[in-house]
């Protein structure tokens, strides 16, 4: 009996000193193995006296974790990456590691689902340039050259596409402009005078091998893609590079053949010559302090300066590649127009190997061993044919009034704008949707023919906040709680962020569908 008493004694006296230990220790009786792992390796520095790093996790939760949520995410990051604890301190093993971040992890996740506030992103985003450009290409079957038609977005962070909501006036008479050119274009419009676009080669761009795109046998060149708007004549003009202070052609020393191309099929082959140097006159001496001398001096120099003048440029005063130009008839639609020098045979350098150097420009002249092509210049039409077959006109015409009655024409029209709406809007379309862009349409048709209203129309199209504004409406009840977006919204989020672009026909029929 006694015994036994004096057992029962000894095990509440071991007990004791255990809670007691436990206490000195910072540790309550009966605390987790993620507090005790905190206590031992983290309270140390991170407690409410030292408060290093302002971090306390003495005070800390850990039952409620989702309470101090934005704590314990640092925290998570932290043993993520094996930094704490520091270099030098005690470090526990990595089976501790991965156990105290699961379970952090988990109830961050738990709180996270039980309450969620993903936020709210602008209920109104404006395409930006890179969108804008995409969703004309997969609209209309279009290639543009965005930076000419819109000013740049602004950036925040390195990123163009964050809060655009705003459309000031300037930018509103930009994107005007350019949905009138864009509809022109896409339709196959008359064009009424000719145009001309240079395309200047980029200066580092090394020219002295060949140039992908271009014949095989030549060497340098460039390649440019351009939308003929309609069939007709068109001259392709290629200029050479010069030197800053004249028309002489770097490193022209022997004739050069240069090819010009369409959609990589030679049009012609046309040669430049190095104009020939007449020889300075020689100078003659006169006698000093005579009013005739001066007057000869005076011609002896005109003459020495034509002579130069004659060496930088071709008889009559032109340029070398002055004649380097040709008029030849287009199809309409996107073409790759090229040109490139006829490669010639050479002799390797035995001792001096010469690397790429971009121009070097000096007085006299250039540091280039050969010619490089500066520009290429598109101008044109000249005697258009007509519209053409192009891949826009293609997308937009699904079909033609039957007859000429003004039914079959309405009817055609509205098959085709309620097609071209979908895709713009990215959802189905409502009558009144239809019913705008009608009116557009019959204000382009009096004053032309059915291809006219549809331009018109298309132009309304290209202006319309559903087209240029991403809209996320909120719920109809007001209430301000997390709620699941449309399929539809979801829908052009994905596409957006996968392909920078307007959802194609298949997932919008798939996001309408449920």
């Amino acid at each position: 009996m006694v015994r036994s008493s004096l057992a029962t004694v000894a095990t509440c006296l071991v007990l004791l000193s255990s809670s007691i230990t436990a206490a000195a220790a910072g540790q309550p009786a009966g605390a987790s193995p993620e507090r005790a792992l905190l206590d031992r390796y983290c309270v140390s520095c991170h407690n409410d006296n030292l408060r290093t790093a302002g971090l306390a996790l003495d005070t800390m939760d850990l039952a409620n974790v989702g309470d101090g949520a934005e704590v314990w995410e640092k925290v998570v990051t932290k043993l993520r990456a094996g930094m704490m604890p520091p270099a030098g301190r005690p470090r526990p093993d990595q089976a501790s590691y991965i156990s105290l971040t699961s379970y952090l992890e988990t109830e961050l996740d738990r709180a996270a689902a039980s309450n969620p506030d993903p936020g709210r992103s602008d209920a109104l985003r404006r395409l930006n340039r890179t969108e804008y450009r995409n969703a004309i290409r997969d609209l209309l079957h279009l290639e543009i050259d965005v930076t000419a038609l819109l000013p740049a977005d602004d950036s925040s962070a390195g990123f163009d596409n964050v809060s655009l909501g705003g459309l000031d006036p300037g930018r509103l008479e930009r994107y005007l402009t350019a949905a009138r050119k864009i509809s022109r274009l896409a339709v196959g419009a008359e064009v009424r005078s000719a145009v001309a676009d240079s395309f200047i080669v980029p200066s580092d761009l090394n020219q002295t091998g060949h140039i992908e795109g271009l014949p095989f046998g030549t060497r340098g060149g460039s390649t440019v893609r351009y939308n003929f708007p309609v069939d007709a004549e068109y001259e392709l003009r290629v200029e050479l590079g010069k030197s800053w202070n004249s028309n002489s052609v770097g490193g022209l020393r022997a004739p050069q053949d240069v090819v010009i191309t369409v959609d990589g099929e030679p049009v012609t082959v046309l040669t430049v010559t190095r104009p020939q140097r007449r020889r300075r006159p020689p100078a003659q001496q006169q006698p000093p302090q005579q009013p005739q001398q001066n007057q000869q001096q005076q011609a002896q120099r005109e003459q020495q300066q034509q002579a130069v003048s004659q060496f930088l440029y071709q008889p009559g005063g032109k340029a070398a590649d002055a004649d380097l130009f040709v008029r030849v008839p287009v199809a309409a639609g996107p073409r790759t127009v090229g040109a490139a020098f006829v490669s010639q045979g050479f002799q390797l350098l035995e001792r001096h190997r010469q690397p790429f150097q971009k121009i070097h420009i000096t007085v006299g002249g250039d540091q280039r061993a050969e010619p490089n092509v500066y520009s290429i210049t598109i101008t044109g039409p000249f005697d258009a044919t007509g519209p053409g077959d192009t891949p826009s006109r293609r997308r937009i015409f699904s079909c033609r009034p039957t007859d000429a009655s003004q039914a079959a024409e309405v009817g055609c029209a509205q098959e085709i704008l309620a097609t071209l709406a979908r895709r713009a809007y990215r959802r189905p379309v409502t009558d009144t949707d239809v019913a705008l862009l009608l009116r557009f349409y019959r204000e382009g048709r009096e004053v032309g023919d059915f291809e006219a209203g549809i331009e018109m129309a298309l132009r309304r199209l290209l202006v319309s906040r559903e087209f240029l504004f991403r809209v996320e409406r909120d719920p109809e009840d007001g209430l301000r709680r997390p709620y699941d977006i449309t399929d539809l919204e979801l829908a052009s989020r994905l596409s957006f962020f996968l392909w920078a672009s307007i959802p194609d026909d298949e997932l919008i029929d798939v996001a309408a569908n449920g």
